[in-house]
């Protein structure tokens, strides 16, 4: 997983998988995003970029978990960012 910052780059995120999990990874149709630790996250919404990140889509994500349909992604390397009322954070994964 990685981690925006405030100087505009991109590192490690060190607690990613304390909040979510992304699976699996490399993906072929379907990847699931799950919030780890329910009770403490809210109003979430995740935002789907391919490699030139470009916004490809955007949903809410109120329940526990989430299947994001990948069936028409070419294959390629995508970014999911995960806004919710702790932080942002980012992880990487590869379409095949």
């Amino acid at each position: 997983a990685i981690d925006v910052i405030n100087s505009g780059s991109i590192e490690e995120a060190n607690n990613f998988e304390n909040y979510f999990k992304i699976y699996p990874n490399p993906v072929n149709e379907v990847i699931n995003i799950c919030k780890l630790n329910y009770n403490s996250i809210s109003n979430t919404r995740v935002k789907l970029f391919n490699n030139k990140l470009s916004l490809i889509n955007s949903f809410d994500f109120d329940a526990d978990q989430l299947q994001v349909d990948t069936k028409n992604l070419s294959p390629g390397i995508y970014y999911i960012f995960l806004y919710s009322n702790l932080e942002c954070k980012v992880s990487k994964f590869i379409k095949i």
